[in-house]
């Protein structure tokens, strides 16, 4: 029996390592772009105004899937020109309050924020094509006494307005490119 098992073994390593290699997703032509964007809100009566660019940049494949029949994905960077990460949360809410999603949950912390999109997106990624910009609502919770987690929701403009009194003035994103891969 002892022997049967390492024959398969054996067998289903050779096979791996020599029929099934992973392949590479093809490499985009262009790797790396900029795209402006503005955000203007209101809250309380209180207009808010986020002007900024998305820089983003192809940064390889994610070569961590340990199986060798999968592919390795592209992978993307994306960050602020401004550098200021910080002025995403359009509204954070008070800590250990209830949670808009669960009954009788509290949350650690909650917030409103933007999600300004993936590289891959703009980039032209198909891959990537519905993970543009949006508004989310984050909430970060207790599950254990040692243990937390997230849940976060993409909000409609409407949603937006009538659970947390955010009026979405101006939403203008730029495009995606559109890409070659090879």
């Amino acid at each position: 029996m002892k022997k049967i098992l390492s024959i398969i073994v054996l067998a289903v390593i050779i096979f791996c390592v020599s029929g099934c290699e992973k392949k590479k997703e093809p490499f985009p032509q262009i790797t790396e772009g900029e795209f402006p964007f503005v955000l203007e809100y209101e809250i309380g009566g209180q207009r808010y105004l986020i002007e900024d660019t998305v820089v983003c940049k192809f940064s390889g494949h994610d070569l961590s899937n340990p199986f060798p029949f999968f592919d390795y994905s592209r992978t993307w960077d994306s960050k602020l020109k401004s550098g200021n990460e910080d002025k995403r949360v359009l509204i954070e809410f008070d800590a250990n309050t209830e949670s808009q999603f669960v009954k009788d949950r509290i949350n650690i912390d909650s917030r409103a924020i933007l999600y300004y999109g993936s590289g891959g997106y703009y980039l032209g990624d198909p891959d990537e094509a519905e993970r543009g910009p949006c508004i989310r609502y984050v909430e970060h919770y207790r599950i254990s006494e040692n243990g937390s987690s997230v849940e976060s929701v993409k909000l409609s403009f409407n949603q937006l307005d009538k659970f947390f009194g955010i009026k979405i003035i101006r939403f203008e994103f730029s495009e995606p490119i559109k890409n070659i891969f090879k």
